[in-house]
């Protein structure tokens, strides 16, 4: 029987808020017999699709969420639950946090295969778990990686408007008049962005400020608690260690890694360094950056480590301290925007290279083009400064919080 699995579906569906709906949705092919949603923990994927579950069927006997880390499924296999529930007329099953079940990728093969005229929704907080081997998954799942908020969503939430996204191209191109369209809409743009760095990546803040900070660091431990442990076979020993590490890479500006000093600064092994550094990047906490053209023993170190989000590093920094590590904000700032398919590299004097072809060095009001006149790869065809504490910029200098807009 299932009825305590449904006694749990109408409590969990009741509580998610519906008032607000990620952008990220339109982005899913709701026709797939099969969706999966990966991505850092606490940015809204079981609220998505508990959403689409709402506007979709709003009836637990057609569609069922089932979080696989819950005690009521402790004594039941996917399989079974599958089973039961299609076979008494469901229609779509939701498995939330489907990596904590056991086997869960031959039991979810199972009932794709099986259930060939079913539905299967699939989320869960580990990428690396999730995209990856053991069934053969690849080919049966579609998985959407899907982000935190980006400044532009954050902007819209608190100001109740509908912004356009642009192309790199086209904010590169036209950043000025983009800029001056969005100051003519009276919106307080830097007050707005430096809100987003506090709070933005997380969609907590729409339930209120006071209890931000106990939620992040709450998915913080979870993470190094629960999921790298479970996931990645990390003994629970292990977890002061990774939080050590998190906490040198927050209070750095910004964090470029000696390993062998990390190793003697934790008392760990030199391999146990960048098993946990993969560990924390799998489960995107941190954001590795690479030199341009790394490989062999190069495509291990990173050249440069920043968290995953602004907003992970001001709950461990801390607001004042913040202050200080202004410039390890930026990138972090930079590099989360940044959509997946664009990915960045770090040069040899500016702070990002981004499409092969493209320096970025990110920096304050005073920020001048110094670096971008020393960096030595001859293939970029492009230099630009993205500029904190500007509303407009002009040339190659384009204001930081527009690249909040990407697409």
């Amino acid at each position: 029987m299932i009825s305590d699995i449904r006694r749990n579906h109408l409590m969990i569906t009741g509580l998610t808020p519906r008032h607000y709906q990620r952008s990220f949705a339109s982005e899913i092919d709701w026709s797939s017999p099969v969706i999966g949603l990966c991505g850092p923990r606490g940015v809204g994927k079981s609220t998505l699709l508990i959403q689409k579950y709402w506007t979709d069927y709003a009836d637990h006997t057609r569609c069922l969420y089932v979080s696989a880390d819950h005690i009521s499924v402790a004594d039941r296999s996917l399989f079974s639950i599958a089973e039961e529930f299609y076979g008494t007329g469901g229609e779509t099953l939701i498995l939330d946090e489907v990596h904590r079940a056991d086997n869960w990728q031959k039991q979810v093969k199972s009932i794709i295969d099986t259930f060939r005229n079913k539905r299967l929704w699939l989320s869960g907080s580990s990428s690396a778990a999730l995209t990856g081997r053991g069934a053969d998954l690849s080919r049966r799942v579609p998985w959407y990686d899907m982000p935190g908020l980006s400044f532009r969503e954050y902007l819209d939430f608190s100001n109740k408007t509908k912004s356009p996204t642009y192309t790199l191209e086209e904010i590169l191109k036209h950043h000025v008049a983009i800029a001056n369209e969005l100051l003519s809409k009276k919106i307080q743009v830097l007050q707005l962005f430096n809100q987003y760095l506090n709070h933005g990546y997380y969609p907590f803040f729409l339930e209120g400020l006071s209890t931000f900070e106990l939620k992040v660091h709450a998915v913080l431990e979870k993470i190094v608690s629960e999921d790298i442990p479970a996931v990645f076979h990390v003994t629970p020993t292990s977890t002061p260690h990774l939080k050590r590490m998190i906490r040198m890479i927050a209070t750095s500006k910004p964090f470029q890694p000696n390993i062998e000093g990390m190793a003697n600064d934790l008392g760990i092994a030199r391999d146990s360094v960048y098993h946990f550094l993969e560990c924390l990047e799998k489960s995107k906490v941190i954001r590795s950056m690479r030199s341009p053209g790394s490989g062999g023993k190069q495509a291990r170190k990173p050249a440069k480590i920043l968290l995953e989000n602004t907003s992970l590093l001001s709950t461990i920094v801390g607001g004042e301290s913040l202050l200080a590590e202004r410039g390890a904000l930026r990138e972090t700032f930079f590099a989360s925007q940044l959509p997946t398919s664009m990915p960045a590299t770090t040069g040899s004097s500016v702070d990002f290279i981004i499409q092969k072809t493209i320096g970025v060095e990110v920096g304050g009001a005073n920020k001048k083009d110094e670096q971008l006149k020393r960096e030595t790869i001859k293939y970029l065809t492009l230099k630009i400064i993205a500029q904190d504490g500007i509303e407009v910029g002009g040339g190659n200098v384009v204001p930081l919080y527009l690249f909040g807009f990407l697409r």
